[in-house]
């Protein structure tokens, strides 16, 4: 699969990204050339809740209008309650996924690392590297007006784009083992604290070590949702959610990702669409278990200008959060805390 970057979290307004590039897929119906060849076997899954079932994209009717997340939808009451919006540094946008009470009035969200470091000059991250916790704001909402927090404490694993120095927010050339510093790790995951509550009925989709997650390379409905960039006349920094398909999974050392997507059979364009844009960093890819969401994986990287566009290969790839599931308890727990996280040879916080 050819690979690309894309950092992606936005300035409102303007999407940052790094070593973009790629290109879509041929305009005919001979699919040999796509990876993976559409389709996977399918299995049976729980029909969605909520009325999320009818969010799969239409792309022929849709092409014109719907370049934002993943060909997405805005109107179903019941997505606010399953993403955040972040906002760093007062223009720095990101999205994150509410996962669960601290059972004391707070909320714990998972999103990217890659929004809340200002840089790193050594190899191992540290805690000044941090946006600072009274910089980071968290809201909800279609157009993210409900404000929940007015500063929020990060965890992020001191490994993050490890071997790699860099300057400025969202900087780390690492997202994949054949990039970046040699041997260097991505982790390119945040655990996030408020001190309210997300939800007044504090549900919340839940993280696990994988057990409940789809089985890899068939066609398991997932929603995704995030408050990135789109073509939309005033659709910038508003929540927008898909459902697409899982397809593959692949790890290495630092590198747990996930990719997802949904493949268009119109012969004119075909392809894996870009499901996530700049902005929607963080933003969470959930899996229906029928009872409850579970959160699989949190967006990463994809093509620098690729919002919506379709390609040969799945484009975007999100960190597996099943891979960090132990780190997220052992906070989530109290076993580190910010007291002494710092000192744990494990996470940093800004705490």
């Amino acid at each position: 699969m050819k690979k690309i970057n894309l950092i992606l979290f936005m300035f409102i307004g303007v999407t940052v990204v790094a070593c973009g590039g790629g290109s879509s897929g041929s305009s005919n119906n001979n699919y040999s050339n796509v990876s993976p060849n559409p389709y996977p076997n399918h299995k049976q899954y729980v029909s969605l809740p909520d009325g999320f079932e009818s969010a799969v994209p239409s792309f022929v009717q849709n092409q014109s209008n719907s370049l934002q997340i993943a060909w997405g939808y805005n109107n179903n009451p019941a997505a606010p309650n399953l993403a955040a919006r972040i906002l760093m540094n007062g223009d720095e946008l990101c999205s994150a996924t509410p996962v669960a009470s601290d059972s004391n009035g707070g909320t714990w969200l998972i999103g990217a690392a890659h929004c809340f470091v200002n840089g790193k000059i050594a190899n191992v991250l540290e805690n000044n590297n941090l946006v600072s916790s009274n910089n980071i704001k968290v809201t909800k909402g279609f157009n993210a007006t409900t404000l929940i927090a007015e500063s929020a404490v990060v965890f992020i694993p001191s490994n993050y784009c490890s071997g790699s120095s860099f300057n400025g927010i969202g900087g780390c050339p690492n997202f994949s083992p054949t990039e970046g510093a040699k041997n260097g790790q991505g982790n390119d995951i945040a655990l996030i604290h408020i001190n309210t509550k997300f939800n007044e009925s504090e549900i919340y989709p839940q993280i696990d070590n994988g057990s409940s997650y789809p089985q890899a390379y068939t066609m398991a409905p997932v929603l995704s949702l995030g408050y990135g960039d789109n073509n939309i006349t005033g659709g910038n920094d508003k929540l927008f959610y898909v459902v697409n398909y899982f397809y593959q999974q692949s790890d290495d050392t630092g590198y747990h990702y996930l990719y997802n997507s949904y493949f268009n059979p119109a012969p004119a364009n075909y392809g894996y669409s870009e499901l996530v844009c700049g902005g929607d960093s963080g933003g969470g890819d959930l899996f229906w278990n029928g009872s409850s969401w579970i959160l699989l994986s949190e967006h990463t990287y994809g093509p620098s200008d690729g919002c919506g566009k379709f390609y040969n290969y799945l484009p975007n790839g999100a960190t597996n959060v099943s891979k960090y599931y132990a780190w997220l308890q052992s906070i989530m727990t109290g076993q580190i805390t910010t007291s002494n996280c710092n000192s744990s040879n494990t996470c940093v916080t800004n705490g």
